[in-house]
């Protein structure tokens, strides 16, 4: 298949005799050729991964984006509380202060998925 591919790349063939097909360092050499072409497949194939989102970070990001009305990119600190309700998140509002102090009147969509990885509850 690699020779046929080749050929209609217009690459020259091999000049590789039988005898040296057989020889240890080209048997390595072919393995670990090989080697590096599965690794190179495998994370090129993964590559798309670093781009998913799981299924909780859409759901929290559909949230945030239903409150952020004026497309601002954060929430007040009564939106925010919104937010933490209809994802679901048990709200301890000791535990919120300690995170969030009172002075903080702004909320990004990453202090909503800190709280949510805060195994649901801030």
């Amino acid at each position: 298949m690699v020779e046929t591919l080749s050929t209609k790349l217009g690459l020259p063939p091999h000049r590789i005799t039988s005898a040296q097909l057989h020889l240890t360092s080209c048997r390595v050499v072919s393995m670990l050729g090989g080697m590096l072409g599965v690794m190179l497949g495998c994370i090129l194939g993964m590559f798309p991964l670093l781009f998913m989102e799981d299924e909780n970070t859409r759901r929290l990001k559909g949230v945030f984006q239903s409150l952020d009305t004026q497309n601002e990119g954060f929430l007040s600190r009564a939106a925010f509380a919104t937010a933490l309700t209809r994802s679901g998140l048990v709200v301890d509002q000791e535990r919120f202060r300690s995170h969030f102090p009172d002075t903080q009147q702004q909320f990004h969509f990453q202090d909503l998925c800190h709280c949510a990885k805060a195994l649901g509850t801030c």
